[in-house]
Protein backbone atom coordinates (compact mmCIF):
# COMPACT_ATOMS: atom_id res chain seq x y z
CA UNK A 1 0.00 0.00 0.00
CA UNK A 2 3.03 2.33 0.94
CA UNK A 3 4.37 2.09 -2.76
CA UNK A 4 0.42 2.93 -4.18
CA UNK A 5 1.39 6.68 -2.72
CA UNK A 6 3.79 7.02 -5.18
CA UNK A 7 1.73 6.49 -8.33
CA UNK A 8 -0.70 9.22 -7.20
CA UNK A 9 2.82 11.35 -6.75
CA UNK A 10 3.85 11.22 -9.88
CA UNK A 11 0.55 11.71 -11.37
CA UNK A 12 0.98 15.45 -11.90
CA UNK A 13 5.20 16.29 -13.16
CA UNK A 14 4.80 19.40 -10.61
CA UNK A 15 4.70 16.86 -7.01
CA UNK A 16 7.68 14.83 -8.48
CA UNK A 17 10.03 16.60 -5.70
CA UNK A 18 7.74 15.43 -3.31
CA UNK A 19 7.30 11.96 -5.24
CA UNK A 20 11.08 11.44 -4.78
CA UNK A 21 11.34 12.59 -1.49
CA UNK A 22 8.28 10.22 -0.17
CA UNK A 23 9.74 6.96 -2.47
CA UNK A 24 13.36 7.96 -0.55
CA UNK A 25 11.61 7.60 2.57
CA UNK A 26 10.00 4.55 2.00
CA UNK A 27 12.99 2.84 0.12
CA UNK A 28 14.71 3.85 3.38
CA UNK A 29 11.98 2.16 5.44
CA UNK A 30 12.71 -1.31 3.38
CA UNK A 31 16.09 -1.28 2.83
CA UNK A 32 16.31 -0.82 7.26
CA UNK A 33 14.00 -3.97 7.32
CA UNK A 34 16.53 -6.12 4.78
CA UNK A 35 13.45 -6.04 1.81
CA UNK A 36 15.52 -5.22 -1.11
CA UNK A 37 12.76 -6.54 -3.43
CA UNK A 38 10.00 -3.90 -2.05
CA UNK A 39 12.81 -1.11 -2.22
CA UNK A 40 13.92 -1.99 -5.76
CA UNK A 41 10.00 -2.36 -6.64
CA UNK A 42 9.59 1.67 -4.90
CA UNK A 43 13.21 2.57 -7.26
CA UNK A 44 11.70 1.36 -10.19
CA UNK A 45 8.09 3.13 -9.89
CA UNK A 46 9.96 6.37 -9.87
CA UNK A 47 11.18 7.89 -13.54
CA UNK A 48 14.73 8.05 -14.86
CA UNK A 49 13.68 11.66 -15.50
CA UNK A 50 12.56 12.55 -12.58
CA UNK A 51 15.73 14.67 -11.33
CA UNK A 52 15.94 16.54 -14.58
CA UNK A 53 12.12 17.04 -14.26
CA UNK A 54 12.50 18.43 -11.29
CA UNK A 55 15.49 21.09 -12.38
CA UNK A 56 13.31 22.16 -15.17
CA UNK A 57 10.64 23.07 -12.66
CA UNK A 58 12.55 25.07 -10.62
CA UNK A 59 14.21 26.81 -13.86
CA UNK A 60 11.03 27.37 -15.34
CA UNK A 61 9.81 29.24 -12.56
CA UNK A 62 12.33 31.79 -13.15
CA UNK A 63 14.30 30.97 -10.65
CA UNK A 64 18.33 31.89 -10.93
CA UNK A 65 19.10 30.69 -7.54
CA UNK A 66 20.18 26.70 -6.98
CA UNK A 67 17.58 24.32 -6.39
CA UNK A 68 16.59 24.29 -2.65
CA UNK A 69 18.35 22.04 -0.43
CA UNK A 70 15.76 19.56 0.38
CA UNK A 71 15.27 19.25 -3.47
CA UNK A 72 19.08 18.43 -3.92
CA UNK A 73 19.39 16.35 -0.97
CA UNK A 74 16.54 14.20 -2.41
CA UNK A 75 17.86 13.81 -4.95
CA UNK A 76 21.54 13.22 -4.04
CA UNK A 77 19.70 10.57 -1.75
CA UNK A 78 18.17 9.18 -4.33
CA UNK A 79 21.00 8.33 -6.56
CA UNK A 80 23.26 6.73 -3.18
CA UNK A 81 20.04 4.22 -3.17
CA UNK A 82 20.23 2.99 -6.62
CA UNK A 83 23.79 2.81 -6.29
CA UNK A 84 23.38 0.83 -2.75
CA UNK A 85 20.75 -1.36 -4.61
CA UNK A 86 23.14 -2.18 -7.74
CA UNK A 87 25.63 -3.07 -5.98
CA UNK A 88 23.62 -5.26 -3.52
CA UNK A 89 22.19 -6.90 -6.23
CA UNK A 90 26.14 -7.54 -7.74
CA UNK A 91 26.93 -8.76 -4.41
CA UNK A 92 24.19 -11.23 -4.11
CA UNK A 93 24.82 -12.49 -7.36
CA UNK A 94 28.27 -12.75 -7.08
CA UNK A 95 27.66 -14.25 -3.71
CA UNK A 96 25.08 -17.22 -5.09
CA UNK A 97 27.85 -18.27 -7.44
CA UNK A 98 31.12 -18.27 -5.32
CA UNK A 99 29.53 -20.09 -2.18
CA UNK A 100 27.27 -22.87 -4.11
CA UNK A 101 30.18 -25.67 -4.34
CA UNK A 102 29.63 -28.23 -7.26
CA UNK A 103 27.61 -30.80 -6.22
CA UNK A 104 28.71 -34.41 -7.30
CA UNK A 105 26.54 -36.08 -9.73
CA UNK A 106 24.56 -39.65 -8.86
CA UNK A 107 24.18 -42.07 -10.93
CA UNK A 108 21.57 -44.25 -10.92
CA UNK A 109 21.82 -47.93 -10.83
CA UNK A 110 19.48 -48.57 -13.98
CA UNK A 111 21.51 -46.18 -15.96
CA UNK A 112 21.65 -46.60 -19.57
CA UNK A 113 24.86 -46.42 -21.67
CA UNK A 114 24.44 -42.79 -22.57
CA UNK A 115 23.57 -41.58 -18.63
CA UNK A 116 26.53 -43.27 -17.30
CA UNK A 117 29.01 -41.86 -20.02
CA UNK A 118 27.05 -38.02 -19.49
CA UNK A 119 27.68 -39.04 -16.10
CA UNK A 120 31.46 -39.70 -16.14
CA UNK A 121 31.77 -36.55 -18.13
CA UNK A 122 29.66 -34.67 -15.39
CA UNK A 123 32.14 -36.23 -12.52
CA UNK A 124 35.02 -35.37 -14.60
CA UNK A 125 33.51 -31.75 -14.30
CA UNK A 126 33.04 -31.89 -10.83
CA UNK A 127 36.91 -33.32 -10.11
CA UNK A 128 38.24 -30.12 -11.98
CA UNK A 129 36.09 -27.67 -10.24
CA UNK A 130 36.76 -28.90 -6.86
CA UNK A 131 40.37 -29.09 -7.59
CA UNK A 132 40.29 -25.33 -8.44
CA UNK A 133 38.18 -24.50 -5.37
CA UNK A 134 41.29 -26.22 -3.21
CA UNK A 135 43.85 -24.52 -5.06
CA UNK A 136 41.76 -20.95 -4.31
CA UNK A 137 41.23 -21.85 -1.11
CA UNK A 138 44.87 -22.63 0.00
Amino acid sequence: MKTDVIDWLLFDPAHRAEALKQSNAIMRKFLALQKHDAAKAVFSKVPEDSMREIYSQWTGVGQTTPLPAEDENAIREHLCIRAYLEAHEAFTDWFSHSSSAPQKPALAPEAKFTERVANEMKEKEYQVHTMIERLLSS
